[in-house]
């Protein structure tokens, strides 16, 4: 609790210093690809004339630049935002970018046509999955470490 009190007034502090108007805020999206129906919700979208930049917060501590671009680069989450904000207004944003509470870090990426075509293989996989009630495990470290499942699937990642 005292954490996340303190993360707010430093997010708090960093607003009224340099001041944003988002354009949206936890706006809902929907589309469809192919006949999978892809539904989220951006935290904050910023418009800047013409430029848009598609933001997502994380409270997990990151404490240097480099890292920041390279989680934000890999967001298989801020991707499908890329692919749903170009899907409903016809072009992709500016960039995307990672505001870490805790550190007050941004990471920032900026994806291209060939990201979304890649983040749309990656649905149509996962609705085959789906489809076809192929549940196999798959762990990855980071994935393991949230999953509810982790401490009774004998697949689970196991930290070294």
């Amino acid at each position: 609790l005292a954490q996340g009190r303190e993360a707010l007034r430093r997010f708090y502090a960093r607003q009224q210093a340099e001041p944003e108007q988002p354009a949206l805020i936890e706006e809902r999206f929907k589309f469809l690809l192919d006949d999978v129906l892809v539904v989220g919700r951006w935290d904050r979208v910023d418009r800047r004339g013409d430029e848009v930049v598609i933001i997502d917060y994380k409270s997990s501590e990151v404490h240097d630049q480099d890292t920041a671009d390279r989680r934000t680069r890999g967001s298989l989450q801020l991707l499908l935002y890329a692919l749903a904000w170009r899907t409903l207004h016809g072009v992709l944003p500016a960039r995307v970018e990672l505001r870490f509470l805790d550190t007050g870090v941004t990471g920032r990426a900026r994806f291209s046509e060939e990201d979304l075509e890649r983040a749309t293989g990656l649905v149509r996989e996962a609705a085959h999955g789906i489809r076809s009630q192929d549940f196999h495990a798959t762990p990855q470290e980071f994935a393991c470490r949230w999953c509810a499942f982790q401490s009774i699937c004998p697949f689970a990642f196991q930290s070294p």
